[in-house]
């Protein structure tokens, strides 16, 4: 299994309850979200969970806004496009985006059928979900 962004708050605790002993670092992948990927490097894992992106705790200065999109947009469309090159393909690819989807909707249910909100948060996570099909 291959997870991007494992030292994340949402990986560590994935981390924890799928990996059983401690990583060892020959298995692990090391690369740049803004760099591209190489194909090799994904080849070959079961399963891909992507969440790998900067961290939206903080004041969303643009410069930060920029970060928020750019790591998870341009991220993603590294990880999947690795994935399509690679010869031996996962059978999973998870790429996680966020309830910002929806944006702020007070009471309202919402369901997979809903859909996405007005604004940054939404407008980076439809661009998000949007990188991940390659």
């Amino acid at each position: 299994m291959l997870i991007s962004g494992a030292s994340g708050p949402i990986g560590t605790a994935i981390v924890s309850s799928l990996v059983r002993g401690p990583a060892r670092s020959a298995g692990q992948v090391s690369w740049d979200p803004m760099g591209e990927l190489a194909p090799e490097a994904v080849s070959g894992f079961g399963a891909v969970i992507h969440l790998a992106g900067e961290s939206v705790v903080g004041r969303w200065t643009e410069m930060k806004r920029k970060a928020i999109r750019e790591s998870r947009v341009r991220g993603t469309r590294c990880v999947a496009s690795a994935l399509a090159r690679t010869e031996s393909k996962p059978k999973v690819f998870v790429c996680a985006s966020a309830i910002g989807f929806y944006g702020d909707r007070g009471d309202e249910i919402l369901t997979e059928e809903t859909a996405s909100g007005r604004g940054f948060l939404p407008e980076v996570c439809r661009e998000w979900e949007d990188a991940s099909r390659i």
